[in-house]
């Protein structure tokens, strides 16, 4: 199936998933708030009316801008307090509203301190759907790119995985760092969005984990996982759902220092970024998914009922090469 063909079913959908509804509902029966329907639609008209069809050219780069054509007023996806969603580098910025705006590595150094302990309904919903789609990897090669505290990289390293494992917080790595059994794990403090200092081919699976809506140059991370992936082997990404940021959700927590919320930067990307920046990168897609919190989670975690029935996870497996199976 052609990269134009595939495009064209994700993107199909994509209004409709990211308003929260069906497109013959109205948006406040499932509880979406007015305008998110307005703005899907009209990133979905900008990005996909014309003949180009193809994202990732530099008119929806400049600036951090998303769909915008030449001449057209930017379309900038903005928080439930009305700011646009943060740009990367050094920044500290205390919000009137209510929370303050980190750089991306401040905000995890923060983070680092509480992070296993925080009651995140994403990392509940992620780490079954990881653990499930890595399957068996004993003897295996695994590249944990932007590991954070471990969560992933210590126990595929218990399960008889040779573990490297990179991030560019240093309070994410000491966090790993403390856990039993991270003796096993090569641990490296590096940049993800820059090239790894790893060889070609040199990873069996390749793991980067809610990650990717921190990255703005989808296509350079894209290809930087998929060039370590050696034949035969996959890339797996997770990242928060493209609805929940449209819902003004991002990575954010309670400083607790400040007892302030707190967010590292952010990008903001939909699921036709991922998809079509994927295949851009000449990686071949095996398998799309989009999780939800359901009632079970909802039941065991305070901070999960809110989100009860919304995508909160979006999940993609990719291969070097090849034609796409969707």
């Amino acid at each position: 199936m052609s990269p134009l063909v595939i495009a064209r079913r994700v993107v199909e959908d994509e209004v409709a998933v990211f308003a929260g509804r069906p497109e013959d509902e109205e948006p406040e029966r499932h509880g979406a708030p007015l305008g998110v329907y307005e703005y899907a639609l009209t990133l979905h008209t900008q990005r996909h009316e014309g003949t180009e069809h193809r994202l990732g050219g530099e008119e929806g780069r400049a600036e951090g801008v998303l769909g915008q054509l030449p001449g057209e007023e930017p379309c900038v996806p903005k928080d439930s307090h009305g700011q646009a969603y943060a740009r990367p580098g050094p920044m500290r910025t205390e919000d009137p509203a209510g929370f303050d705006l980190l750089s991306t590595r401040e905000g995890y150094d923060r983070w680092a301190e509480i992070y296993d302990g925080d009651d995140n309904p994403l990392v509940h919903v992620e780490e079954p759907v990881v653990r499930a789609l890595v399957g068996d990897v004993r003897g295996l090669r695994v590249l944990d790119a932007g590991c954070g505290t471990g969560r992933h990289a210590v126990p595929l390293s218990r399960a008889g995985a040779s573990v490297t494992a990179l991030d560019f917080s240093a309070g994410m790595l000491a966090a790993a760092r403390r856990k039993p059994g991270s003796d096993a794990i090569r641990f490296v403090q590096h940049d993800v969005t820059v090239p790894l200092p790893v060889a070609d081919g040199s990873f069996d699976r390749v793991l980067s984990c809610l990650v990717a809506d921190h990255v703005h140059d989808l296509v350079s991370f894209w290809r930087e996982l998929g060039r370590v992936c050696a034949p035969g082997g996959f890339v797996l990404m997770t990242t928060v759902h493209p609805a929940m940021m449209l819902r003004g959700v991002q990575a954010r927590f309670i400083d607790p220092i400040t007892g302030r919320e707190t967010r590292p930067a952010s990008a903001a990307h939909s699921i036709s970024d991922y998809v079509m920046s994927a295949l851009e990168a000449g990686l071949r897609i095996g398998h799309i998914a989009e999780h939800a919190v359901d009632d079970a989670l909802a039941s065991r975690s305070a901070r999960s009922k809110k989100y009860v029935g919304w995508p909160i996870c979006f999940v993609m497996r990719v291969e070097p090469g090849g034609e796409s199976e969707l």
